[in-house]
């Protein structure tokens, strides 16, 4: 139900039914079947995650969008069946998609020739080693040109397929709880990519420049934490353990640099989707797997 103001009506949104659809865990010759079958269970949507390593598995072949080396790779005949079956589409081409896939469709070839890409812990050694999924850097350079690529090839095969032409895409949900997977909450976990926390070339590093525009000066800074820098570049991210609680200010601080991390990455992808084409609803999963703060996430949403 969506809330009025004042002397407006209050008016509700339509519930949209939906189900999954993953197309490339199913036989091409299967998928018909399987999508009349969601439409006579009464579901009037088809919600589809697009791997990237599933459509581009090679870091200098364009992307397979028709099948041409998997049939289950026909991302146009998706589109095409679910629109055949009545059905409309939510559409989630990642980068990162979760989904119990690979790397969470983050391709091995990106992670192999960009390892530095990856975030590190307070000892320099990445927190992601032996779970399912990679632990990125979202402001890292190489990630951020990577996804762009992947995105504007995706998003360019799925335009004539946008609601707004006429095509079954009515939602496209970015990413999928972008959090650096359930790492976000160990302060001496993530993340210590040196792009985040060193400095480079005489300017303060990205950490300590936000620092510095949220306390207002190093003075103040120091005030906060009880430290003495005497120069923006010596500004750090605590690197043990917290031992008193006057220490506190600045470990709350250093889980909202990653929270305006993940915002910024959330910015990042809804920019790329709108310059290539994307003028359908834009949703995503509740990114920080935090659970009091949806509604801090919402607000920038709502606000950027």
């Amino acid at each position: 139900m969506r809330h009025s103001t004042e002397g407006e009506a209050m008016t509700q949104e339509p519930f949209l039914l939906s189900g999954e659809f993953h197309y490339f865990r199913v036989p091409r010759a299967a998928w018909p079947a399987r999508l009349h079958s969601m439409a006579d269970a009464g579901l009037e949507t088809a919600s589809i995650y697009v791997p990237w390593n599933w459509h581009a598995p090679a870091p200098d072949a364009p992307p397979d969008f028709e099948g041409r080396s998997v049939p289950e790779r026909d991302l146009k005949g998706a589109l095409e069946a679910i629109a055949d079956a009545g059905l409309t589409c939510v559409f989630r081409p990642g980068p990162f998609i979760t989904g119990e896939w690979r790397n969470g469709g983050i391709p091995d070839w990106f992670i192999d020739r960009h390892h530095e890409s990856l975030a590190v812990d307070a000892n320099g050694r990445y927190p992601g080693v032996g779970r399912f999924y990679p632990v990125i850097t979202y402001a890292h350079g190489a990630y951020m040109a990577a996804t762009q690529r992947w995105l504007d090839a995706v998003f360019t095969l799925a335009q004539p397929y946008l609601a707004s032409r006429g095509g079954p895409i009515d939602n496209v949900q970015l990413d999928d709880e972008p959090s650096y997977w359930q790492c976000i909450w160990k302060p001496l976990a993530v993340d210590y990519n040196p792009v985040l926390v060193e400095a480079a070339g005489g300017e303060p590093s990205r950490f300590a420049q936000w620092l510095l525009e949220r306390a207002g000066s190093l003075d103040a800074l120091n005030d906060r934490y009880g430290t003495s820098w005497s120069r923006a570049g010596d500004v750090d991210p605590p690197r043990q353990a917290m031992r008193d609680l006057a220490e506190l200010p600045r470990f709350l601080d250093w889980l909202d640099f990653k929270l305006a991390e993940i915002n910024d990455h959330i910015g990042f992808l809804h920019r790329t989707a709108v310059d290539a084409g994307v003028d359908v609803r834009c949703s995503m999963l509740h990114p920080y797997l935090l659970p009091v703060s949806a509604l801090s996430c919402s607000r920038y949403v709502v606000e950027h």
